[in-house]
């Protein structure tokens, strides 16, 4: 890690075999409707991670947009990692 404790990191590619792999799929192997890919993500450390990861979306059904959004996520030192919302641009600084 090479950022300031609660300063958001740097974009980042997922690599395989990383952390944030674990925290993405707890939140997003439980949500339907949609397939879920992350393509990069931010990290904020503070009692816990927050996460702003990019996610492609792919709607499950007949002609449905692909789109790209943001999604932010905390991950409590203990405990289930928290899906705080979705959003339609980049929502942090």
């Amino acid at each position: 890690m090479n950022h300031a404790v609660g300063a958001w990191s740097a974009k980042k590619t997922p690599l395989l075999g990383s952390p944030v792999w674990k925290t993405f799929d707890e939140i997003f192997s439980k949500l339907l409707g949609c397939e879920y890919t992350l393509t990069a993500y931010y990290e904020q450390v503070v009692a816990g991670t927050h996460y702003c990861f990019e996610v492609e979306v792919k709607p499950i059904y007949p002609n449905a947009v692909n789109a790209t959004k943001w999604a932010l996520v905390f991950k409590p030192l203990e405990g289930a990692a928290v899906l705080e919302g979705f959003y339609d641009t980049l929502p942090i600084k």
